[in-house]
């Protein structure tokens, strides 16, 4: 045997013959294992808790307690059921091996042997274990390594959360000062155009943090649902009402085509409005004048693993330019949108709280959409059990 396969490892020899235990511990000595022995069950589980063997060669037959004995205790035990059993013995029926193998053993060489066999064996078992040692300790260095970073995320989020919440009192206090200004009539016109502009920029700003504050509690779980039985199309109708109203100065329409009798949900309504009324925003904002929007709104009897069940399916759909298909995987995500030639984007909150809603509520959205064609917006929301 060349140098290079000579081992280290610690082999506990157990056996009840002496001219067994001469043989297997010299051999193994010329090829560099540190050996010990043990004549009977009760001195090598001794030898075990006084020190954790590498590997352990195990006779069946010895007088009061037998190999099998031994192996079964030793996988009982917490410290001492990860050492390797190789079962070395005369017994050569099948049921022999099979009962050596569901007490614990990985290996099973029958008497009498070849060393070279049993070398083979001892190595393979010993690389073996090295394996699942330093893949146990990588996983534990993963496992901290994943906790702290779930605790420095932790203190990101709450600090970005605080920072966040801090700035909306000065914003407050200058849109509060810059109404104010807005009512002097002494201001020239000018002025009074730099001040609206400056109004239009700081409710951005306050929008933009109201949504940044949202994702933060919703990554913390900390939103909690207001849930009701509500009518579907009461809701729908009357964000669907707004978004006209808003959409009429870019000459967009906003149609309606929703079928009666929908079934009632059980849902927050405050957030479900939310949703529809940042989908319908998106919509005029991405629609080019003269343009069209559509709500269609209808009942969905579920299929496969969801048969039985009803949805109320929600679907917006717009003539606007339409989402790059390399956005569109993203278009969930926080932080992540669709490009724009059309208006200022923030940064990407809406449709992420949007999506997390809609799961809170056990529903879900999806998307398709094509440049220059429109986009649509489908909800599947369950309907409230019968």
């Amino acid at each position: 045997m060349t140098e290079t396969t000579l081992n280290t490892g610690d082999i506990l020899l157990v056996d009840d013959n002496p001219i067994n235990l001469d043989l297997l511990s010299g051999m193994l000595f010329e090829r560099k294992y540190r050996v010990r022995v043990a004549t009977n069950g009760k001195r090598a589980l001794a030898a075990v808790r006084s020190c954790l063997p590498d590997l352990i060669l195990l006779d069946i037959n010895m007088p009061d307690m037998d190999g099998y004995e031994v192996c079964r205790t030793l996988k009982a035990d917490e410290t001492t059921r990860e050492v390797p059993v190789i079962f070395i013995s005369a017994l050569d029926e099948a049921m022999d091996k099979v009962r050596a193998f569901e007490v614990g053993g990985v290996d099973y060489v029958t008497k009498p042997f070849q060393f070279e066999e049993v070398l083979a064996r001892i190595e393979n078992q010993l690389k073996i274990s090295r394996l699942q040692k330093e893949m146990a300790f990588k996983n534990e260095e993963l496992a901290n390594a994943n906790l702290k970073l779930k605790e420095l995320d932790r203190i990101k989020a709450n600090f970005a959360a605080m920072l966040v919440h801090d700035l909306k009192s000065p914003l407050s206090v200058i849109k509060g000062t810059l109404e104010l200004f807005s009512y002097e009539e002494s201001l020239d016109t000018t002025l009074k155009d730099l001040v609206t502009t400056s109004e239009r920029s700081v409710d951005k700003m306050l929008n933009l943090i109201n949504e940044a504050l949202d994702v933060f509690r919703n990554e913390a779980q900390d939103v909690t649902l207001e849930v009701k039985s509500i009518n579907p199309e009461t809701l729908l109708r009357g964000v669907a009402e707004e978004a006209r109203l808003a959409a009429l100065s870019a000459r967009i329409t906003v149609e309606t085509n929703i079928e009666p009798k929908l079934p009632s949900l059980l849902a927050d309504p405050d957030k479900l409005e939310r949703v529809f009324a940042n989908l319908l925003s998106n919509a005029i904002k991405f629609t080019p004048q003269g343009g069209r929007i559509s709500l269609d709104a209808k009942t969905v009897s579920g299929t496969g693993v969801e048969s039985g069940l009803t949805f109320v399916q929600v679907s917006l759909t717009d003539t606007g330019e339409g989402i790059p298909a390399d956005t569109l995987p993203y278009i969930f995500e926080p932080y992540r949108q669709a490009r724009s030639q059309r208006s200022a984007l923030g940064v990407g909150l809406g449709l992420a709280i949007v999506k997390r809603i809609i799961a809170e509520h056990g529903g879900n959205i999806s998307v398709r959409s094509q440049l220059g064609v429109g986009t649509c917006f489908t909800v599947m929301l369950p309907a409230k059990p019968a």
